[in-house]
């Protein structure tokens, strides 16, 4: 999301740098709450429970390992 003008003065001069080291070093590309890669479309069941392709599991809101019932399909 793009800064606003008004709000620019809250921002350090190197926000963009910071940004990135956070997002993509730090939290390697994911989220740090509920682990959802970053700028990728996921399937998800619309209650925060959604497919994570790497491990090639289903995962709740917080990002935990959950089981998803048998009469499921997408």
């Amino acid at each position: 999301m793009p800064i606003r003008p008004e709000n620019r003065w809250l921002y350090p001069i190197d926000w963009p740098l910071l940004s990135d080291q956070i997002r993509f070093v730090r939290a390697g590309g994911r989220c740090e709450r509920c682990r959802r890669p970053h700028l990728r479309h996921v399937a998800h069941l619309g209650d925060g429970r959604w497919w994570d392709s790497e491990a090639r599991c289903w995962r709740s809101g917080e990002g935990r390992r959950v089981k998803v019932g048998d009469l499921f399909a997408l």
